[in-house]
């Protein structure tokens, strides 16, 4: 076996030890959290990396203006993308206006074609009574 085989197996051995009969959980479980947790301590120590590398070579006054840049370019985009959305929102809120005030519109017609319509209604029962 590989000495990381050999690792492994020690510390499954230790996590099966440490749980409870009853409470076991399945090997593969325990090997996923495992290989979750070695990605993430690996992105980590590459950004951690990454960080010193960059202050090696330009120190921290250039590191400083680089994540600046970084930082006003997402300032910028997330600007457009607000302003986008509130051009979005004033479009809607025009068309909604525009549909709200045919609807009024459309309802006031139909007041007083029934409106008419009962004053018709209302002289053709008359006739009818006088004849």
């Amino acid at each position: 076996m590989t000495p990381w085989s050999l690792e492994w197996e020690v510390r499954c051995t230790i996590i099966y030890e440490l749980s409870e009969e009853g409470a076991m959980m399945p090997l593969a479980v325990y090997g996923e959290r495992y290989r979750v947790y070695v990605r993430e301590i690996m992105y980590m120590s590459m950004h951690v990396r990454e960080i010193i590398e960059r202050l090696g070579r330009g120190g921290l006054s250039k590191l400083v203006i680089c994540e600046t840049v970084c930082l006003r370019g997402q300032l910028q985009e997330m600007t457009r993308s607000r302003d986008q959305a509130m051009r979005q929102c004033a479009e809607v809120r025009a068309q909604l206006e525009t549909t709200m005030a045919t609807l009024h519109s459309v309802k006031a017609e139909r007041e007083q074609e029934r409106t008419l319509l009962k004053s018709k209604r209302g002289r053709a029962q008359t006739k009818l009574e006088l004849l």
